[in-house]
């Protein structure tokens, strides 16, 4: 029962996280001090990423429910890295790193794009266990 109290507790915080964000995102409110290095639609969409954690671990026994909301997870986490991998502001990337500085290439970008290809195909997987255990 105190497992399930947890839960609960967790999936509300990221339910409250998710709804602060789509409301950043949609420009109602602006409570960061700075300006934003993304457009409004991505922290929305980070939004959607905290909100499908919360109704994932509220479905947590409903494997295939699960397997869906986590096929649109990776999706969606795959949009993310792509849009900073594709557009976002060099500034605001963390740097070079050993192997952008040896091989002279945007070392950042390279790993958001694999991460972003990498979640795709996770996407895909789900999308493929869904579809195998529908009943």
């Amino acid at each position: 029962m105190e497992e399930h109290k947890t839960d609960i507790k967790i999936a509300i915080a990221t339910l409250l996280i998710s709804v602060y964000l789509f409301l950043e995102g949609s420009g109602i409110t602006n409570l960061s001090d700075g300006e934003q290095d993304a457009p409004g639609w991505i922290l929305m969409l980070t939004g959607f990423v905290f909100m499908l954690t919360g109704i994932m671990i509220l479905f947590r026994h409903k494997k295939n429910i699960n397997n869906l909301l986590a096929s649109l997870f990776a999706a969606v986490m795959g949009f993310i890295g792509g849009w900073v991998s594709l557009y976002g502001d060099e500034a605001s990337l963390s740097g070079k790193g050993m192997l952008g500085y040896i091989f002279d290439m945007p070392f950042e970008r390279v790993a958001f794009g694999f991460g972003s290809i990498l979640s795709f195909l996770i996407s895909a997987y789900a999308f493929n266990l869904f579809l195998k255990n529908r009943e």
